[in-house]
């Protein structure tokens, strides 16, 4: 099935500078090892801007072609650059596709980006996450900070409930009053985030068609994803759980490998097993007595953000409101996050399976000290599509299943 691209991740072969930065340009490979030619024109008003001052950039073709010691947005091209070997990558934002043009006597398929991202600046650097894909977003109560304690948070939701269930307010006055509320517990609560590349093409379908197994269950699922448990990223399996075309979201599982902060190393396979036997088995067991029931496997990698990656999400998903006026939902926000969780921070976004998938980039980078040196974290995330569907109800050739809750 065919996923309408809103940009394109490239790996610069050459670039050609020119003064006029619209003349400017790079040859890259895209993800199908194509040659194309890519043009960078952000809007003239953001080029004027940049130009007057010397503390805002923009991605050119002239910055990123830079390779002295002192080049801020250095993107490596090589003439062997690619998806199977990879030195520089460039995510190219709100694209479009123009009419072939030349370089060196070669006709090559045209792009004009608006925007460009560095994913990934030289071979020194791990590589990026990149495939379908979601930004995944968990609450964690730390007993270290009051104001962020369960408790507190429990109290924030109930001021929610009293203002949403009141006779008393003005229809318009509580949305308005709802959604700066919505805000409010937004940022009073610690979250820990995660970038999730689904293997989709690794999905498995239709398993235990007779009766259910759970050792076999086991066996599959470390099979499919033990092998994305390296250097700090982890393996994760979602397990779908439908009658024909219908997801039975109460029913659907995750399995995921993990770090023990505890005793300061990585879970072994069993004490993950044992983990998913406490809390997400019995889902699936219940599930085995439904009359014609699936059970789908769907592979995923999990990088975790680090402490600025995790402040940009915040920022990102639900900015700030200034004077009083309440932003409508980030763009951010629309893309990861189903839109009836928006405003209500009642809903637990995993346990109601709400993470949106589409197209992704992630940069990552690698910790160099500390008891955490060589693993790598995510730093940003950028999506280049429209949205594909709920994660769960992904399927191997892009397609969805229905949810039904």
């Amino acid at each position: 099935m065919m996923t309408e691209l809103t940009g394109m991740a490239v790996f610069p072969a050459r670039y050609v500078v020119e003064e006029d930065y619209k003349q400017s340009y790079m040859i890259a490979r895209d993800v199908r090892d194509r040659l194309v030619k890519i043009h960078i024109l952000p809007n003239e008003n953001t080029v004027l801007k940049s130009q007057q001052s010397s503390s805002y950039t923009i991605p050119l073709i002239s910055e990123f072609a830079k390779t002295n010691r002192r080049a801020l947005f250095s993107c490596i091209a090589d003439p062997k650059n690619s998806k199977n070997s990879p030195f520089g990558i460039l995510l190219c934002e709100q694209v479009t596709q123009v009419d072939n043009s030349m370089h060196k006597g070669h006709s090559f398929p045209t792009y004009h980006a608006k925007w460009a991202s560095i994913l990934r600046p030289d071979n020194e650097e791990p590589t990026p996450g990149l495939g379908i894909g979601y930004l995944e977003v968990n609450y964690v109560y730390p007993n270290t900070s009051p104001d962020k304690s369960f408790q507190a948070v429990s109290r924030l939701l109930s001021n929610f409930h009293e203002i949403k269930n009141s006779p008393a307010i003005n229809p318009l006055d509580r949305e308005t009053m709802l959604a700066k509320e919505a805000e409010r517990i937004f940022h009073a609560r610690e979250k820990r985030y995660a970038s999730i590349i689904i293997k989709h093409k690794e999905i498995q379908e239709n398993l235990f068609p007779q009766y259910f197994d759970a050792q076999l269950l086991r066996n599959i699922i470390e099979n499919l994803v033990s092998k994305y448990q390296v250097n700090g990223r982890y393996g994760m399996a979602l397990i779908r759980v439908r009658v024909g075309e219908n997801v039975l979201l109460k029913h659907c599982a995750k399995y995921s490998m993990g770090y023990d902060y505890k005793n300061k190393q990585v879970y072994t396979l069993d004490q993950v097993w044992e983990q998913f036997s406490k809390y997400e088995l019995n889902k699936l067991m219940s599930a085995s007595n439904i009359a014609n029931v699936s059970f789908d496997i769907i592979p995923c990698q999990k990088i975790f953000f680090g402490p600025k990656g995790i402040s940009k999400c915040d920022k990102d998903l639900m900015p700030f409101s200034k004077e009083g006026v309440v932003n409508p939902p980030s763009k951010v926000m629309k893309q990861f996050i189903d839109a009836s969780c928006h405003r209500d921070p009642t809903i637990d976004l995993n346990k109601s399976w709400s993470f949106l998938a589409s197209y992704v980039g992630v940069r990552t980078a690698r910790i160099e000290s500390g008891s955490s040196s060589g693993n790598e974290i995510a730093s940003t995330i950028h999506s280049f599509s429209r949205v594909v569907g709920n994660a769960i109800t992904i399927r191997r050739d892009l397609s969805c299943f229905q949810l039904s809750k």
